[in-house]
């Protein structure tokens, strides 16, 4: 992605109007910079349309009062520091056939879809399988994935469940993206 001169994708402060405050702000003493408002954001001086990013966070655990979506607000934060933003966010359940429509839905109106869960090790986790079937692709090892899992839970001094296997089945037309934090890959279609 080409940025405007001048333009500092890690910092506000370049933005066009940065130092500005918000309505009010001011007269509470609070100083904030002025955020671009209205979605789906782009970055300042784009010549192009923005790209409509879609984010859906899944996992039955997110509808409840008990857990917070985390996860899309993190990634929220990480896209408006390059002046972008998510043009839709949605909770869905570990429904196959809810996770299935809101998929093909997706996929109708949004540019880039990242999606948040459901590529764990359990019975519920579907993420991959459902967008594997979608998008008419098949799930294969990854030999090297399988290796990084098993040498994970060695280091930990932790029995390996055969349930985490699954974690090494990846998308032949997609790829693998790495995860240091645990032993799910993400994964990349394109």
């Amino acid at each position: 992605m080409e940025y405007p001169a001048g333009f500092d994708a890690s910092s506000r402060e370049t933005w066009p109007g940065a130092g500005r405050s918000t309505p009010g702000a001011a007269r509470a003493g609070k100083e904030r910079p002025l955020i671009r408002s209205g979605a789906p954001w782009s970055y300042p001086g784009a010549t192009e349309a923005p790209v409509r990013i879609e984010c859906i966070a899944i996992g039955t655990e997110l509808l409840t009062t008990t857990r917070v979506d985390t996860n899309s607000v993190w990634l929220a934060q990480r896209l408006a520091s390059l002046g972008m933003g998510f043009h839709r966010k949605t909770v869905v359940g570990d429904g196959q056939a809810d996770m299935a429509a809101l998929f093909r839905e997706a996929l109708g109106r949004s540019d880039l879809i990242v999606c948040t869960g459901g590529l764990g090790p359990t019975f519920d986790d579907l993420t991959k399988e459902i967008w594997t079937e979608i998008l008419g692709d098949v799930l294969i090892e990854d030999e090297a994935i399988w290796d990084e899992i098993q040498a994970r839970f060695a280091r930990l001094n932790r029995p390996l469940p055969d349930s985490n296997r699954k974690q090494a089945l990846v998308p032949a037309g997609g790829r693998p993206l790495h995860n240091p934090m645990g032993t799910a890959p993400g994964i990349l279609w394109e």
